[in-house]
């Protein structure tokens, strides 16, 4: 649960990094620097908020954290695939 925590706070800033590179590091990239750490952010969310539903409905009321820990990198590695575009 600790590594989902760092995950939650490191994810974003790397897919930021990845931003800038594409973009080339300084000129115009901060734009879609800040834009990669939002759209992140919203994809973990999204993505442990909808596995909260899931889990619960499929689990007799029981939450997985299993679950929790695949679909937060799930959503995490998704927004890598869009910010190296």
């Amino acid at each position: 649960m600790v590594g989902t925590l760092f995950m939650f706070l490191h994810w974003p800033s790397f897919n930021a990094a990845l931003s800038a590179i594409g973009n080339g590091v300084g000129g115009s990239g901060a734009p879609n620097e800040f834009l990669s750490i939002v759209n992140t952010q919203l994809s973990l969310m999204g993505s442990v908020i909808a596995t909260f539903a899931v889990s619960a409905l499929t689990g007799r009321g029981r939450l997985n954290m299993l679950h929790v820990q695949n679909s937060s990198l799930a959503g995490g590695v998704a927004m890598v695939c869009v910010a190296q575009e």
